[in-house]
């Protein structure tokens, strides 16, 4: 009961956030985003020795948000600042918040102390309809890690509608998951697959 309280609590903070955000006009949601997130410039993913490196978590989530069709986006927010949220756009989690990756990202207390970085984006009107993020892990194999987000979302008791579909995927020190409605996660595993070197799904199951 207190994941789902923690869950509820903080999603009912972040509308009201937005919703005043919204009724000033937005009129700095260009603010919000890095200076590069309009370059157009994107990371091949690969070092030189072959294998696969991103900046960080943020830069996974930026490459598979934008590679997605505008007309299938939908109002959005990242990040786990609540008072100054990311717009339609990926933002960065601090992951010393470890309330909030549990109550907001469903990321098991095991996992704590092996995520050094995150990113995440979830729909605005409700988290159910899609929560997506990645974690760089250390100390643990990435596979593994997969794993553990796999039984911590689909053991998860949600509130406010249930999610239809769960995906998780590895790529080099990365997991990128997303759990929302069936169309919503399609797009975003086809996106991830296409922009991310070396992508593998770990899972791919609808939710029951």
């Amino acid at each position: 009961m207190k994941k789902i309280k923690n869950r509820s609590a903080l999603a009912l903070a972040a509308v009201l956030v937005l919703a005043a955000v919204f009724s000033a006009g937005c009129g700095k949601k260009q603010d919000t985003l890095p200076s590069d997130s309009q370059s157009g410039q994107e990371s091949s993913g690969k070092t030189e020795e072959g294998g696969v490196s991103y900046a960080d978590s943020l830069e996974v989530m930026k490459l598979i948000w934008d590679e997605i069709d505008e007309e299938d986006k939908f109002p959005s927010y990242g990040g786990s600042d609540l008072e100054n949220p990311v717009m339609n756009a990926p933002g960065g989690f601090d992951v010393s918040d470890t309330d909030a990756l549990t109550a907001t990202l469903i990321v098991p207390k095991s996992l704590h102390d092996s995520i050094d970085d995150a990113a995440s984006l979830i729909n605005m009107m409700n988290a159910n309809n899609f929560t997506g993020a990645a974690i760089r892990v250390k100390g643990t194999e990435p596979s593994a890690a997969a794993e553990e987000i796999k039984k911590s979302v689909t053991g998860n008791q949600f509130m406010c509608g249930f999610p239809e579909k769960i995906v998780v995927i590895t790529a080099g020190d990365y997991v990128i998951y997303a759990f929302g409605l069936e169309n919503t996660v399609n797009g975003f595993k086809e996106a991830a697959q296409k922009k991310l070197e070396g992508a593998k799904i770990v899972c791919e199951q609808r939710m029951e």
